[in-house]
């Protein structure tokens, strides 16, 4: 799913620029660039990654991915998906809370430039996106 809002990336930009009609320079096209990882800041200065939210997505399913396979060993020593005892199952709670509250605020932060283009498939593809994700959360 992330595959697919990922390759909407390039109509987004197009899109945005349009409804919003915003000149190559102006600090809000610039930001939204690099929330969407569409730009360098300058010459020798990359974008910040905190600021790239497809980055900050691709983080949280790695997140997730490592909670759900148990790779993340907790302070007990054990795996955080063996059958180890409640403090695992708390850690692994924690960790899976920690995730999905990032996880909502980079939602947010891209459902503005999303819904801003007023643009259904790429607010379906969103959505479907979104879909996916919490519907892991909720497992």
């Amino acid at each position: 799913a992330l595959h697919d809002l990922e390759s909407t990336r390039k109509r987004l930009m197009f899109q945005y620029r349009i409804k919003t009609q915003l000149h190559n320079n102006h600090p809000e096209w610039l930001e939204f660039l690099g929330a969407i990882g569409g730009v360098q800041k300058g010459t020798d200065e990359s974008v910040n990654t905190e600021d790239n939210l497809f980055y900050q997505l691709r983080l949280q399913i790695e997140a997730l991915t490592t909670i759900q396979t148990g790779k993340v060993d907790n302070q007990a020593g054990e795996k955080a998906g063996s059958t180890g005892g409640l403090i695992t199952r708390a850690l692994g709670k924690q960790r899976l809370n920690d995730v999905l509250k990032k996880y909502t605020e980079t939602k947010y932060k891209l459902s503005v430039y999303v819904n801003k283009t007023e643009n259904n498939p790429i607010i379906e593809t969103f959505q479907a996106f979104d879909d996916s994700m919490m519907s892991v959360f909720a497992q």
